[in-house]
């Protein structure tokens, strides 16, 4: 008979991590690790898409007027989090969040990994666990193995398919995917219940993780179906599932629910074959890349074959394969924007993170073994490695934070933040993807920022074509695309970089830095 599915079961033959490597140093190698991993200045890239509807809520600038407010989002729970911040805390408190769940990630899968090899509990292959790990995150290894075989072997090991990973550069919604190790690890520790909540907390927070939850919840009940459960205690925990995933599922449905046949095939169309194929169409990211993945994710299973952990890293896999098989069969657009292949933004991370944990364990057996007065010796080494990825880290986060040189397209951000006023509608380069968060004003279009409503994915398409016409026209055509902007759009203020507006009416030259101007539309 087995044991009540939602009180925590503990197997037996796994040692508490603080019995052997104790609670304080296993925290101190997690902020080891979280300094090792660099971090970028607010607001760096896909930040600024990220954070915009958490600061149209917080007042930022005139935001509110921005058509994109008008627009569905996709990530409420973090938005909220961000409007809290801003208004209540500091915005430096971005950075210790992403700190933070840089730490939860790496005590995370040392737990993992230890659930399998409980001989890597005893400290000097923690630490080198712990160093092994830093180093298949670190930029500076990146860079040394780029320099020697044509590519960061970390960051491929620990990415995910199609340009996509758990960690990423800087805090966003796709980083609290860490809760979903958090869901494996509650899980291994026997404690079911907490590993579904952690599960749907991840999807909540990034609803694009639903399918991921949904099938780490999946291999949990199989793997307790396999120990002998009761059918109306695994009817119990996903009834459990259910209600707790079913917040996010509801605002999924209600807030991007179809406008209508037609603009969604559109707005789907766009998505996958336009906007970021690199992410949603199989035949531009599948590459050599791909199958060294799978050789490592092959490795992992080979490793974990006798653990619960084969379960769930074959339903990852399988998962991910199988649906990636059917989206190239069926070649449905629909099936793409589910992302099936995301599945791997856990799975990858975990098979590296089993396979160097094999390493070492295997590894520091043999020397050990042949050589007895050489564990002290292996634990000096995998501290020293520690500390000199921590100080390359540290460093590299100093040098993303140190300004650099004079920058003309700063100082237009500059001058807009300070002058910019209600009406104010500004046209600019597509690519200035920082604009917005940048300066407080809205902007006509930029490429990074996509809205996920049907009818607004069509219209960003529309805006962005008008935009990108206008930057590629000359002479008279660039004045007449103006002119229709003017009147049909309202835009009031044109940024330039290399091109001026002098022939084309009553545009005045309201800022010049460099090569960068900015016109404003003057009385007609």
């Amino acid at each position: 008979m087995g044991h009540n599915i939602l009180t925590p079961h503990r197997d037996s033959s796994l040692v508490a991590p603080e019995d052997l490597a104790g609670r304080q140093g296993i925290l101190l190698l997690a902020i080891l690790f979280g300094l090792s991993y660099p971090q970028f200045p607010l607001y760096h890239d896909t930040q600024n898409q990220y954070f915009f509807h958490g600061l149209v809520r917080a007042g930022v600038g005139l935001l509110r007027w921005d058509w994109l407010a008008g627009t569905a989002d996709v990530w409420p729970v973090f938005s909220a989090l961000v409007t809290l911040t801003y208004r209540y805390l500091d915005v430096r408190m971005f950075y210790g969040y992403f700190f933070v769940l840089l730490g939860v990630y790496a005590y995370t899968m040392w737990g993992i990994v230890a659930s399998v090899w409980v001989g890597l509990r005893a400290w000097p292959k923690t630490v080198m666990f712990f160093a092994l790990l830093a180093a298949l995150h670190s930029p500076w290894v990146g860079q040394l193995s780029t320099a020697a075989v044509g590519f960061s072997v970390g960051a491929q090991l620990t990415s995910g398919v199609a340009l996509q990973e758990l960690l990423g550069r800087m805090l966003q919604p796709s980083t609290f995917g860490v809760f979903l190790l958090v869901s494996v690890l509650a899980f291994l520790r026997g404690k079911p219940l907490p590993a579904l909540i952690w599960a749907a907390l991840a999807a909540t927070i990034h609803p694009t993780y639903i399918l991921t939850a949904a099938v780490l919840i999946l291999s949990y009940l199989v793997i307790l179906w396999r120990r002998g459960q009761r059918f109306h205690a695994l009817a119990w925990l996903s009834l459990w599932a259910l209600v707790l995933l079913l917040p996010v599922l509801i605002y999924v449905v209600v807030a991007f629910r179809p406008t209508s046949a037609d603009l969604v095939a559109q707005a789907q169309a766009i998505l996958v074959h336009y906007r970021f194929p690199h992410h949603a169409y199989p035949a531009r990211w599948w590459g050599p890349m791909v199958y060294v993945k799978v050789a490592v994710v092959m490795v992992a299973l080979g490793l974990v074959r006798r653990s619960d952990l084969f379960i769930i890293l074959l339903a990852l896999s399988g998962g991910a394969v199988g649906l990636t098989v059917l989206q190239v069969l069926s070649g449905s657009d629909r099936l793409a924007l589910l992302f099936p292949w995301r599945l791997s933004v856990v799975l990858m991370p975990l098979a590296a993170a089993l396979t160097a944990a094999g390493l070492v364990s295997w590894g520091m057996d043999r020397v050990t073994r042949r050589f007895p007065g050489t564990v002290r010796l292996a634990a000096g080494c995998g501290v020293a490695l520690l500390m000199v990825l921590t100080a390359t880290g540290i460093q590299e986060t100093w040098r993303r934070f140190t300004p650099g040189a004079p920058d003309h397209r700063t100082a237009l951000f500059e001058h807009v933040r300070k002058t910019k006023s209600p009406g104010g509608l500004y046209l600019i380069p597509p690519y200035w993807d920082n604009f917005r968060l940048a300066t407080g004003a809205p902007a006509f279009i930029d490429w990074d920022f996509i809205p996920y409503d049907d009818w607004a994915v069509v219209e960003w398409y529309r805006r962005f074509r008008q935009a990108d016409a206008f930057y590629k026209a000359t002479g008279g055509e660039r004045c007449r695309i103006l002119r229709d902007l003017a009147a049909r759009e309202r835009v009031t203020d044109v940024a330039l970089r290399g091109q001026s507006l002098e022939a084309c009416g009553p545009w005045q030259l309201v800022f010049h830095s460099g090569d960068h101007r900015l016109y404003r539309l003057g009385p007609q």
